[in-house]
C-alpha cells in the first residue's frame, strides 16, 4: 500500500455539508490505515494519521471499527457484562498516538491534571502491539469516539449505545 499524503478536505465555504464530508473522509482514512500493511509496520509514518496532532474522533472510530473490537463481554460465566475495547497487531507508534489522543480528549482539553493511563498498563500493552481496555477505560474510549458523532457502522453504534449506558457493578 502506498500512502503518501492525507486526503484534501473541502472548505466550509465550498459546500454546505463540508463538516459531514470531512468527518466521513476522516472515518474512511481510519479504515484505510487499519489495513495490516500500515498498522503492523513498525516504521510507519504516523504523521499520516495527523501531522499536527493526535488524530480525530472520526479517524480513530474508523480505525477501531476496522481493526479492533468494541463489545460487551460476560464476566467469568456470570450474567454481568462489562465493556471491552481491544485492538491487536498494531505497531507501537500508532498505539502511542492513540493513547496521546485519549489523554488529550479526556484530560488535557478538560483542564484535568492527571494521566488517563495513570497506571501505565496501556503504555506497557502498546509496547507489545496491542491494547485491551475494559470497564471504565473502555467506556471512556466509547464516550469520546461516539457521543455526538454521526459517521460509523450501525452495528458499532448500537454497541456503543449499550456501553455508554453501562454502570459499573460497584456503583449500582
Amino acid at each position: 500500500m502506498i500512502l503518501s499524503e492525507k486526503p484534501i478536505y473541502p472548505d466550509d465555504n465550498e459546500h454546505p455539508q463540508a463538516a459531514l464530508m470531512r468527518e466521513q473522509a476522516q472515518y474512511l482514512w481510519g479504515v484505510l490505515l487499519a489495513d495490516s500493511e500500515f498498522r503492523e509496520d513498525r516504521e510507519c509514518n504516523v504523521a499520516l494519521i495527523d501531522p499536527f496532532g493526535t488524530g480525530t474522533k472520526a479517524f480513530w472510530r474508523g480505525f477501531l471499527e476496522a481493526a479492533g473490537n468494541i463489545t460487551m463481554k460476560k464476566a467469568g460465566g456470570h450474567d454481568y457484562e462489562y465493556p471491552l475495547v481491544s485492538v491487536a497487531k498494531v505497531s507501537h507508534p500508532i498505539l502511542v498516538k492513540f493513547l496521546a489522543f485519549m489523554q488529550e480528549e479526556t484530560c488535557t482539553r478538560q483542564g484535568v491534571e492527571w494521566q488517563w493511563d495513570d497506571t501505565g498498563k496501556l503504555a506497557w500493552q502498546a509496547i507489545a502491539g496491542w491494547l485491551s481496555m475494559t470497564g471504565q477505560k473502555a467506556q471512556d474510549v466509547v464516550r469520546v469516539l461516539y457521543i455526538g458523532e454521526t459517521v460509523g457502522r450501525e452495528s458499532a453504534r448500537r454497541m456503543a449505545d449499550r456501553i455508554v449506558q453501562w454502570v459499573p457493578r460497584n456503583v449500582r
